[in-house]
C-alpha cells in the first residue's frame, strides 16, 4: 500500500479499547490545506481547530504553518485520493480487511471512522472489489450495476462519523453507518431543525457556553434542566458519545448513577426534596427525543404536579411469569 490508511494509535482510537474495539481513524488534510476540499461545510472555528491538523503527532511542529511528516502525509492522502480514487480505495480496501485481521487476533471487534477529518459522503461512493483466489483486494473499479458503498461492502462493521452537511440526512444511510450532525458556532438553525426530524447532533461543551453545571468529572456532565420539572430537575450525561442505555458503556453508565445518586442527596439536603425520581428514556417509543444517553434526576415534593404515567392494576400473573422466565438468566 502507497498509504496508511488508518490511525489506530492516537487517543481516540486507544480509548475505543474500553469497550472491547479496535478503532480505526481515516485522516486526511482538513478543509483546503491540500488544495482541494474535502470539508464543504466547515466553519472557521472548525478550520482552526481541525483534528486533521491538531491531532496526535500532526500537532508535533514548532509553528503551526510548519510541516512536519504526519501533515505532509494528510496532504499527499487527500490528494491521491482525489486524483487516483481507485488506487486509493484499494488502499482503504486492504486496510480495512488488515484492521479485521488485527481485531481477530487482539480478540476485538473493528470500528472504523471514515472522515476522522474531512467530510466526504463516502455512502455515495460505490465501487466493486476484485479478489484474488487467496481473497486479497487487488483491484477496485468505480461505479457499475454491481457497485457498492464502503459500509454495503462490510455490512458487519460499525462506522462512525461527524459531518456538517445537512444533505447527507436527506437520504437513508447504511444501518451500519452511524453519522452525526456537529453543531458549529455558525449552523445552530440548522442543528436544531435536524435535532427535530430526530438526527442525532454533537456538541462540543466549553466552559463560556451558556449552562448550568452544577457537577462534572472525568466522565460525566450534569447541568440544569431548561424546561424542569420541578426546582432542581438536572441532567446526567457522559462525555463520551452513548445513543441511549442499550450502547452506554459499563463505566460510563456506572459513573452517571454515582452521579444521579449524589445530585438526588444534594436535592434532599439543600432544596428540601422529599424524594427523587431518576428518568431515562431509551428509544423513541419511551419518549427519547435527545440521542444521547442521559438521565433525569428530579426532585420530587409533597405538593408538586407530577403523577405516576401509567395506572397499577393486577396483571395476568400467567403472562408476568412467561415474561420473567425469558428474562431470567
Amino acid at each position: 500500500m502507497q498509504n496508511a490508511i488508518f490511525s489506530m494509535d492516537s487517543a481516540k482510537a486507544i480509548k475505543a479499547k474500553e469497550y472491547g474495539f479496535l478503532n480505526g481513524i481515516h485522516y486526511l488534510a482538513p478543509s483546503t490545506l491540500s488544495g482541494v476540499n474535502l470539508c464543504s461545510h466547515a466553519s472557521v472555528g472548525c478550520i482552526k481547530l481541525c483534528l486533521g491538523w491538531e491531532s496526535g503527532q500532526a500537532s508535533m511542529v514548532k509553528n503551526d504553518t510548519d510541516l512536519n511528516s504526519v501533515r505532509k502525509s494528510r496532504i499527499q492522502k487527500s490528494q491521491r485520493f482525489m486524483r487516483s480514487r481507485e488506487e486509493y480505495l484499494l488502499d482503504f480496501v486492504r486496510s480495512t480487511d488488515n484492521a479485521i485481521a488485527r481485531a481477530a487476533k487482539a480478540g476485538l471487534a473493528v470500528c472504523l471512522r471514515p472522515n476522522g477529518s474531512s467530510d466526504i459522503a463516502f455512502e455515495g461512493i460505490r465501487f466493486t472489489i476484485e479478489r484474488n483466489a487467496k481473497g486479497k483486494a487487488i483491484r477496485v473499479t468505480l461505479g457499475g450495476k454491481e457497485g457498492k458503498s464502503i459500509f454495503d461492502h462490510y455490512p458487519a462493521i460499525p462506522f462512525v462519523d461527524y459531518t456538517k452537511n445537512p444533505k447527507r440526512f436527506d437520504r437513508a444511510l447504511p444501518a451500519n453507518y452511524h453519522l452525526t450532525f456537529s453543531r458549529s458556532e455558525t449552523n445552530e438553525a440548522i442543528a436544531l431543525s435536524l435535532l427535530a426530524r430526530g438526527v442525532n447532533v454533537a456538541v462540543v461543551f466549553a466552559g463560556e457556553i451558556p449552562a448550568t453545571v452544577v457537577r462534572e468529572d472525568e466522565r460525566t456532565v450534569a447541568f440544569m434542566d431548561i424546561n424542569p420539572a420541578t426546582r432542581g430537575h438536572a441532567l446526567v450525561i457522559p462525555r463520551a458519545h452513548a445513543q441511549d442505555l442499550w450502547v452506554v458503556g459499563a463505566e460510563d453508565l456506572q459513573a452517571c448513577a454515582v452521579a444521579a445518586q449524589d445530585l438526588a442527596r444534594r436535592a434532599r439536603d439543600r432544596l428540601g426534596a422529599a424524594g427523587v425520581n431518576l428518568l431515562n428514556s431509551c428509544g423513541e417509543v419511551a419518549w427519547q427525543t435527545v440521542f444521547h444517553f442521559h438521565v433525569h434526576v428530579i426532585p420530587r415534593y409533597a405538593d408538586d404536579p407530577l403523577r405516576l404515567p401509567w395506572i397499577p392494576h393486577s396483571g395476568d400473573m400467567d403472562e408476568i411469569a412467561a415474561a420473567g422466565a425469558a428474562l431470567r438468566g
